[in-house]
């Protein structure tokens, strides 16, 4: 006979639940918002240090890292560009932030992704939810960029040490095995199954936009080995949530100023790839836009009056 749960492990279970769809849920409060009215005589910002100071500059007072992106996505999917897509797509994944101390806050022992399959090693970490607009900037023969949306911490459940076996198991992740034969390797390699509620979308759409999901993980790839996400030495619990996310939202100023000043097509502002690269990208890459940003950063004049003391 099946026992129901207990309301310790119920709480458990609500919390992981919670936490894995808070992003979601407050990318889609963001839908709901009006689009903020664009001007059509003011012309197109003309590099991206103009979009990134338009932005900031619009504030009277210092900007949340939330109230950064939220105009970011409301102009994401108000663009025409955009708009004229039947469905808005969002991918969502838990990346690792490596750390050295059980002291900095939501640092717990996790699973390894880079761990060989046949050895499952244990590195300290800190475990955030990220959330990233998934959109075509040049129609649908483009490829897909994953604008990033929202980077909250979502810190692993602790095990009850005087819970029950259930109440503990409920906690944890253990990979379902199996074998090919009798007596052979243990693999963890089943069928993937993509299970879906909408029943209208063509399945070639929803393959598409599952295979998309994979700009997430580039967008972890650069946001970790270019912009220094996580690198940060900050021991305080509000610094540690924050410090991760403002690099995020910097990351998603620069993916949309690209997507707004060009396109997202690499052009012939962008430095002249090295003669042993035969294919031209469609797209410039982030050390790309890095690199313009640097040299548009040591140009740019600010527009802002001179201060005459008295």
């Amino acid at each position: 006979m099946k026992q129901n749960p207990s309301p310790l492990q119920r709480e458990d279970l609500l919390e992981i639940l919670e936490t894995t769809t808070h992003a979601q849920l407050r990318a889609l409060r963001l839908l709901r918002r009006p689009a903020p009215e664009r001007s059509q005589t003011s012309p197109p910002p003309k590099s991206s240090m103009a979009l990134v100071q338009a932005s900031l500059s619009q504030a009277d007072q210092p900007l949340h890292i939330e109230e950064i992106i939220a105009p970011l996505f409301a102009q994401a999917v108000a663009d025409p560009t955009l708009a004229s897509a039947p469905r808005v797509y969002t991918g969502t994944d838990d990346p690792l932030l490596r750390k050295t101390g059980q002291k900095i806050p939501g640092t717990t022992y996790a699973r390894d992704p880079l761990s060989p399959p046949f050895q499952v090693n244990l590195v300290l970490g800190q475990r955030f939810v990220q959330t990233s607009l998934l959109i075509q900037p040049a129609g649908s023969e483009h490829p897909w960029r994953a604008l990033p949306v929202s980077f909250s911490p979502a810190p692993t459940p602790k095990i009850p040490k005087r819970g029950s076996a259930e109440q503990q198991t409920a906690v944890k992740e253990f990979p379902a095995g199996y074998r090919l034969r009798k007596g052979s390797q243990l693999r963890y390699r089943e069928p993937a199954f993509l299970i879906t509620t909408d029943l209208t979308t063509p399945a070639a759409e929803l393959i598409a936009a599952y295979l998309a999901r994979w700009e997430v993980e580039v967008n972890f790839r650069d946001e970790k080995t270019l912009l220094g996400v996580g690198q940060a030495q900050v021991r305080s619990p509000q610094s540690v949530a924050r410090a991760p996310a403002f690099l995020a939202a910097c990351y998603a100023l620069l993916l949309w100023s690209n997507i707004r000043v060009f396109g997202d097509h690499r052009t012939d502002a962008f430095k002249k790839l090295p003669r042993w690269r035969h294919a031209e990208p469609v797209r410039p890459s982030t050390r790309d836009l890095l690199r313009l940003l640097q040299q548009q950063a040591q140009d740019y004049q600010p527009r802002q009056a001179p201060i005459i003391p008295n």
